[in-house]
């Protein structure tokens, strides 16, 4: 894996985290009508959390 991954690896991780996290602060009715209030067991609260491994599979095969 090049060291040219790395910046994009971690904007991957911030966009898909801090996208939906920000959703939900900023604009917190609007989201919990569209898709419902965030819990533990919310399926965008897992997407949120294993955002790391998502971008680093989506880096991995990019570069294979």
């Amino acid at each position: 894996m090049p060291t040219r991954a790395i910046p994009v690896f971690l904007a991957i991780t911030f966009l898909i985290s801090w996208g939906i996290v920000g959703f939900y602060v900023l604009a917190p009715g609007l989201a919990s009508s569209w898709f419902g209030e965030i819990s533990g067991a919310h399926p965008l609260f897992f997407l949120a959390t294993w955002a790391p491994a998502i971008a680093a599979l989506v880096l991995v095969l990019s570069h294979a």
